[in-house]
């Protein structure tokens, strides 16, 4: 074994055991210099350790922004699935990210899935359904009576596995969903979905935890499929619109609470972006931005959101914020 092989090992150890023990900063210092050195060699050495060893230590660098292309260079050529699906980073380079929060789009590999043919418009309802019902053990009888609801018993069975083989092919992944036991997943160590990693932060024990309130509403950019008319979609998109405003609400909180009125600012103004006609948000910008000193803008609040409740809904503001409103009037 060379000199520079055998520094990357130990520096490789050291990082390890410096996490095993709790010692983060150190940790992340040695697997600083790794990477840094397996880049200079000219790429990095999977016989260091296998993916159960290295794994662990990728999602650490990732997470920390450490060496982030080479990191993801090395786990997409060795394959290495995530330690943790339910909670690995952004970052991580699944073969098949699914993007349902504001826009439809899918990636393989990190491209953008191009496909305009007829044909594959049933595997990409087929994909969208299996994401509203949650991405695992969905049983392939309520598939086939959504999806073609005038076909029966081997007819129905026989177009879903056209589909799902059309599906595949699209993805360009065998393992990315999975049929057993009659029951269809997508595989969450090949598969990642927006609105499934959101879904899973909504319902984290730590969601009450600033960083992670802010990690969870970071990927919600739209609703759910927006669009879409089917009830399926309807019903998983009215879920998570619930989630989006009860979440916003709890981190604006925690930032009034701190007195981080920008931050609590940019919180509201977010979500009356996505759901224009919150009125409650109105009346938590209208105090931020009387808590900044600018009475101007606050009562501009006010004005944007009664245009915006006449426009979607036909109402005026309630009376809380009408009378929100004329304080600030009289506080000149």
């Amino acid at each position: 074994m060379n000199s520079s092989l055998l520094e990357n090992f130990c520096l490789v150890t050291e990082a390890s055991e410096a996490f095993q023990t709790g010692q983060e900063p150190l940790g992340l210092a040695r697997l600083a210099e790794a990477l840094a050195l397996s880049r200079a060699m000219g790429g990095p050495f999977y016989d260091l350790g296998g993916p159960a060893y290295l794994a662990p230590l990728y999602h650490r660098a990732l997470e920390a922004g450490i060496e982030v292309e080479l990191v993801q260079f090395m786990i997409r050529r060795y394959r290495f699935p995530p330690p943790d699906p339910a909670t690995a980073s952004d970052r991580w380079p699944w073969p098949v990210r699914i993007y349902t929060l504001g826009r439809f789009e899918i990636q393989c590999d990190g491209q953008p899935l191009r496909s305009t043919r007829k044909a594959q418009n049933k595997p990409l309802e087929l994909i969208k359904l299996l994401c509203a019902f949650g991405g695992s053990s969905v049983h392939q009888s309520r598939v086939t009576d959504l999806l073609w609801p005038d076909a029966l018993g081997d007819a129905a069975d026989q177009a879903l596995n056209t589909t799902l083989h059309r599906l595949r092919t699209l993805l360009k992944h065998d393992h990315s969903v999975r049929l057993e036991d009659r029951r269809l997943s997508l595989d969450p160590h090949w598969v990642w979905v927006d609105a499934l990693a959101f879904d899973r932060i909504a319902h984290a024990p730590e969601q009450g935890d600033r960083k992670t309130l802010q990690a969870a509403l970071n990927r919600y950019r739209g609703h759910f499929l927006e669009g879409e008319t089917a009830a399926w979609a309807l019903a998983f998109r009215e879920r998570l619109r619930s989630h989006f405003l009860k979440l916003s609400e709890r981190l604006g909180s925690l930032l009034e609470q701190e007195e981080d009125w920008p931050a609590a600012l940019d919180c509201y103004h977010r979500v009356v972006e996505i759901e224009p006609a919150a009125e409650s948000f109105y009346r938590r910008l209208m105090i931020c931005q009387a808590q900044l000193g600018r009475r101007a803008e606050a009562l501009a609040v006010y004005q944007r959101c009664r245009r915006v409740l006449l426009t979607h809904l036909g109402i005026s503001p309630t009376a809380e914020t009408q009378n929100l409103y004329q304080k600030l009037i009289d506080s000149e």
